[in-house]
């Protein structure tokens, strides 16, 4: 391997052979520095601490760890399929892998960024950098399973521990709502058989349906707060009303939301309803997420005190003795729920509900023996057994013909609103999982897929089941672990399931109720308070409240209707039926206004193709913006186009901004900085910039970002910096001759000619000609920029072009006679040679074939001018 070390920063790495020798901008500082070769004369061994990564499609190397020599790993550039191999020195390769391609040492700087930010990458997230890394880290792979990637038997059982137990402590804490939460101890055993079920359906049906890896299903909160609405409404009945109880009505209700969810998902899907999500201000439905958290709190207060919730105790709680009476009660539940979110926003991984649980468990049966009797708030105070005896007792004839189907009738209404928000809900965090993953998951498979879920899980008597996000990221950054862990997670909970009355014995109910805390507490925070210091517009949170409001203090199902309606109505005032990307552009046809010289302008004719250019339109919204990712998705994986370098998105044509686009941008700068790709924003609204700046996505130095006022200034940025890899962008050293040597029809006559010229050099600022002058000569660039104004009446100055070494300017005039239309004056020193009339015409005269290539040297240029031209016209007619 070669060697690059950077003097400035002294950062060194190795580098793929083929580099030495080149010029490579150091990913660190941004100084060019040449890449050593590897010395001839060196014999030590290889690093045995690392090994290469090689795709053996577009023959990008990564390196990883040695432990991983021999695994199968997917490309997170094209999706090829590679192996992992320990390289016997510098130049070897693996079996049946070709050397690296001529073009590819044309992309040295890029590669070496890649490989920096490769490696760093892994580090920021906690995680080693693994093939599984590779494909699921940064988001720039196609969506892989298990059997894409060798994940070793150890994590995977490891983590698929960590899913089951986990999802087992949330299925025991959500349960309490619709059972303690409205004082029926005796339905907690019903409820928490159904959540287990649910447990176990989410995370192998699901799990081993969905195509990403790290995907598992779980509760969903949201359900749990309607279906305690629901349980309200069951006891406001009287005895007489259920003969035979009514607990066969609540699971039928429970069965019924399921179902009704599990069709949701399967209507949805069909309609591919999880794109047109991305076009919704989801945020307005937040207020009924809101509202699910506070309900969830209230069902955690009644959990511990044993009554509902009463406004007219706030009054009470000012008295010192009646304020020290609720402290040893509703203290370790809300302090336990505090702790939890703290440590939530601080450790992101499986685990750390896993070693609350524990902890807890060994309290409980700690307390259990040695505890005096006082301490039962912190303990298992009143335990309700008889799970065993319900979950055989609920799959008979007898305990369904206890159904009241009259009562479900009259509350279908909240069933039908608990699916409808459940289902809404999944397809909002499938949206989310793109934005975490940075690549499309397939939202309408996913969607299938929970569907089937929840179709096993009604089928066996279990509450409803939705994409659980918080355990899939968790599981990602614990290194994931596919169907092997999937597999794992529905055993534990199976396990659970099989011992649930030793389960409902041995975990504390203040532990179920702290994390019931943290639940609804979460939510508040995520859509009241998140939202209002993020991005959301005034009247988006405004609605939001509003939502927020009406299901608390109105009902459950009005809540859910209200926020439905008002994201709808947002929707439809922001887009309209036309496409929200107005026009696609290629850096080849769509040029900035810098005149640049024949060489130059013939190698960005050659690579121009690398620049991708968006202008986008209407409203920008997260589905906008989304749309505009998946195109540009789309151009990347057309194998007939060269690789793309730089991505320019025009909003020229935005006419307004919305909500939740941080996430969406992070999410688009990590495809592009895994794609060693530059994003480029022109014309961005203030506002716009100032969340960019707020949240650190538009820092150069950070490889964010880079923001221009407008188009042509962004593309001559781009220009440049194309220039500048290809190392074509110093001229100002070279002579006339030597900028036209490749461009002039005979050699020979430019040396004669250049003779003729008169050389003129300029200050900065000063004009070479102003507009309206007369066109008494032509002029030749050789060093230095200078830029075309055009003066309006109003003394407004517009910069038409900027003319750089190797150009020619004034012509058109010297042959016409008019006047001059235009001001040129230079921007900075610049050197130019100057042919007057009476010169070119004392040239047609005395020397007609030197005049004639000239003549035809101008012809070509102009044939050039008006070939560009009419790309760019083919471009806009698309």
């Amino acid at each position: 391997m070669a060697k690059f070390y950077c003097t400035d920063c002294e950062l060194g790495k190795q580098v793929p052979e083929a580099f030495a020798g080149r010029k490579v901008r150091c990913p660190g500082c941004g100084k060019v520095t040449v890449v050593l070769p590897s010395s001839s004369g060196d014999t030590s061994a290889p690093d045995q601490d690392s090994a290469v990564f090689r795709c053996p499609h577009c023959e990008r190397e990564q390196s990883v760890p040695a432990s991983l020599v021999g695994q199968r790993a997917r490309c997170p550039h094209c999706g090829g399929v590679g192996k992992v191999f320990q390289p016997k020195d510098g130049l070897a390769q693996p079996d049946g892998v070709p050397s690296m391609e001529p073009w590819e040492s044309e992309l040295a700087d890029d590669l070496a960024e890649e490989f920096a930010e490769a490696e760093a990458e892994p580090r920021d997230r906690g995680v080693p950098a693994t093939p599984s890394d590779l494909a699921s880290g940064g988001g720039a792979g196609r969506a892989c399973r298990e059997d894409d990637i060798a994940v070793p038997w150890w994590r995977a059982v490891k983590n698929g521990i960590a899913l089951g137990v986990s999802a087992v402590l949330f299925a025991l804490a959500l349960a309490l709502a619709p059972s303690w939460g409205v004082a029926r101890p005796e339905w907690f055993p019903l409820v928490v058989t159904m959540a287990l079920v649910a447990a176990c359906a989410g995370s192998l049906v699901y799990g081993l349906r969905s195509r990403v890896a790290c995907a598992t299903g779980g509760a969903d909160v949201a359900a749990y707060a309607g279906l305690f609405v629901f349980a309200q409404q069951l006891t406001q009945y009287s005895v007489e009303t259920f003969p035979g109880g009514a607990l066969p009505t609540l699971a039928a209700g429970i069965v019924v939301t399921t179902v009704l969810v599990a069709v949701f998902c399967f209507f949805l899907s069909r309609l591919r309803y999880a794109d047109w999500v991305r076009f919704v201000p989801f945020p307005v439905m937040g207020g009924a997420l809101a509202g699910c958290g506070a309900l969830l709190l209230l069902s955690a207060y009644h959990v511990t005190f044993g009554h509902p919730w009463q406004w007219e105790l706030v009054a009470d709680w000012t008295q010192l003795n009646v304020l020290l009476g609720i402290v040893p009660v509703w203290g370790p539940p809300l302090g336990l729920g505090l702790v939890l979110f703290l440590v939530y926003r601080r450790i992101h991984s499986l685990w750390w509900v896993v070693f609350f649980g524990a902890a807890a468990t060994v309290w409980c049966l700690w307390g259990t023996r040695y505890a005096p009797t006082s301490w039962n708030a912190w303990l298992c105070s009143d335990p309700v057994v008889g799970g065993s005896n319900i979950l055989v007792l609920s799959r008979t004839a007898t305990f369904w013909g206890g159904v009241e189907w009259p009562v479900l009738a009259d509350h279908s209404g909240v069933l039908l609103a608990t699916a409808f928000l459940a289902a809404f809900v999944a397809s909002y965090k499938l949206l989310r999982l793109e934005e975490h993953l940075g690549r499309d998951v397939g939202a309408t498979s996913e969607l299938h897929g929970l569907g089937l879920a929840n179709m096993v899980s009604a089928l066996a008597m279990g509450v409803p089941v939705s994409l659980s996000l918080g355990r899939s990221l968790g599981h990602l950054r614990s290194g994931g672990g596919g169907r092997t862990a999937a597999v794992v997670a529905a055993l534990v909970c199976g396990a659970a399931l099989w011992q649930v009355d030793a389960l409902l014995m041995h975990v504390p109910r203040f532990f179920c109720v702290g994390v019931l805390v943290f639940l609804g507490g979460k939510l508040l925070k995520t859509w009241l308070v998140d939202s209002a210091l993020e991005d959301l517009q005034p009247h988006e949170y405004g609605s939001l409240l509003l939502t927020f409001l009406v299901t608390v203090f109105v009902g459950f199902p009005q809540g859910v209707v209200c926020g439905a309606l008002l994201s709808l109505v947002l929707g439809l005032s922001r887009h309209s039926a036309s496409s929200s990307i107005k026009q696609v552009l290629s850096g080849e046809a769509c040029r900035s206004n810098v005149e640049r010289s024949p060489e130059q302008d013939a190698t960005l004719r050659r690579i121009g193709d690398t620049i991708l250019i968006l202008r986008l339109r209407g409203y920008l919204s997260g589905g906008a913006l989304s749309a505009a990712m998946r195109t540009l998705c789309e151009r990347m994986e057309d194998p007939g186009r060269t690789l793309v370098r730089y991505v320019v998105f025009d909003f020229t044509a935005i006419r307004g901004i919305g909500s939740g686009l941080t996430r969406v941008f992070s999410a688009l700068l990590r495809l592009g900085q895994a794609r060693g790709m530059r994003m480029v924003l022109t014309n961005v609204p203030f506002t716009l910039e100032e969340r960019l700046e707020k949240t650190g996505l538009s820092d150069p130095e950070t490889q964010g970002f880079q923001l221009f006022r407008n188009l042509d200034y962004a593309l001559e940025w781009c220009e440049d910096r194309l220039l500048e890899e290809e190392g074509r962008a110093d001229t100002d050293e070279l002579s006339l001759e030597e900028l036209l040597h490749g461009v002039f029809p005979d050699v020979d006559a430019l040396h004669r000619l250049e003779r003729l010229l008169q050389p003129r050099e300029y200050r900065s600022r000063e004009y070479v000609f102003r507009q309206g002058d007369a066109a008494d000569a032509m002029y030749f660039v050789q060093s230095g920029r200078l830029t075309v104004e055009l003066e309006s009446e109003d003394g407004r100055t517009l910069r038409l072009r900027k003319l750089g070494p190797g150009t020619v300017f004034g012509e058109m005039g010297i042959y016409t006679q008019a006047p001059r239309s235009a001001s040129v004056r230079s921007a900075e020193r610049a050197v130019v040679y100057r042919l007057s009339r009476k010169r070119l015409e004392t040239l047609q005269a005395k020397v007609p074939e030197l005049a004639m290539v000239l003549d035809r040297f101008l012809v070509t240029l102009l044939a050039r001018r008006v070939a560009s031209a009419d790309m760019m016209v083919r471009d806009l007619m698309r």
